[in-house]
């Protein structure tokens, strides 16, 4: 049996003999043998995969009744709160705890109007309901700027330097803004301790290459799949795309920015600032106020 590779790109890769990931469509091979690897997408997919009852794009299920937000909440998901809710001052980051780009970003923002990085987009129908009436359409000054930046920084990182009370906020607006459009409600919070515990898989920190397989605390080797956006890894944060996915379809739940669990005060997961083992199950780690290696992610309930 072919083992199939799905990324969140939804691009298909597949094992070969060696173990190599081959991409599907570079793959020389004919129609038919390519239908037969969707076949196998496919089967493998219903056998293995919960199936999302909750249908929230982003998430996936990690028991029969809970879906989890398959990355960190990134700066860009961050930057559409803030210009959903009029630009409210008291959603906005601790720059202290910032990377300088994300600080000048930020302080366009305040702007509300006439901004240098930015233009406002209107969003329709099911996209609306997902991220907003309002989203965010980087310039080309802004995509230069990141382009020539020597630490790969991207609006794909984790939010960071936010307070455990402006998460709490983000999860009540992104479940109003969900249920404006769903039969049954459902509820979005702060993951609690028990849920980390089942979902983080204490994955090995270093491949059989020798390279890390999730961003903690001086790893200096190339292994994320974007090729070219390494260059921050054990440094600071990466993409919250990066990396293979666990087994239950969650990128980064260990390392890159350690999450905030719904006890106040104590995260999970690890972070770039740790080492590997601190991304176990059977670990935590604790925190007063924003930090720049603290971010979070979310959890979808049905409403009883």
């Amino acid at each position: 049996m072919q083992i199939i590779l799905i990324p969140l790109n939804c691009t298909p890769f597949y094992l070969n003999k060696k173990g190599k990931a081959i991409h599907l469509f570079t793959y020389n091979c004919s129609m038919k043998k390519k239908m037969l690897l969707y076949y196998w997408i496919f089967t493998v997919t219903i056998a293995t995969g919960q199936k999302n009852n909750i249908q929230i794009k982003g998430t996936v299920m990690i028991d029969s009744v809970t879906a989890m937000k398959s990355t960190e909440v990134s700066l860009e998901n961050w930057i559409c709160f803030i210009v959903n809710n009029n630009f409210d001052k008291t959603l906005f980051p601790d720059y202290a705890q910032l990377d300088p780009n994300a600080v000048i970003i930020f302080k366009d923002l305040e702007k509300k109007y006439s901004f240098e990085y930015f233009q406002i987009i209107l969003y329709r129908g099911k996209t609306a309901s997902e991220y907003g009436e309002k989203g965010i359409h980087a310039t080309k000054k802004i995509k230069k700027e990141l382009k020539t930046d020597s630490n790969d920084f991207s609006l794909n990182i984790p939010i960071t330097g936010i307070s455990f009370e402006q998460a709490e906020k983000f999860c009540i607006w992104k479940e109003n803004l969900v249920n404006q459009t769903k039969l049954k409600p459902v509820h979005i919070s702060i993951p609690s301790i028990a849920v980390y515990k089942k979902v983080l898989q204490d994955k090995d920190s270093l491949n059989l290459k020798k390279c890390p397989q999730l961003n903690f605390f001086n790893c200096n080797c190339i292994s994320t799949k974007f090729k070219n956006k390494h260059k921050a890894q054990g440094k600071s944060l990466v993409r919250v795309d990066s990396y293979w996915p666990s087994d239950l379809g969650l990128y980064n739940v260990q390392g890159n920015a350690a999450e905030m669990t719904s006890s106040k005060n104590i995260a999970m997961g690890g972070s770039f600032r740790h080492p590997a083992n601190a991304s176990y199950a059977n670990q935590q780690q604790t925190y007063t106020g924003p930090a720049d290696w603290l971010g979070f992610r979310y959890i979808v309930n049905l409403k009883n």
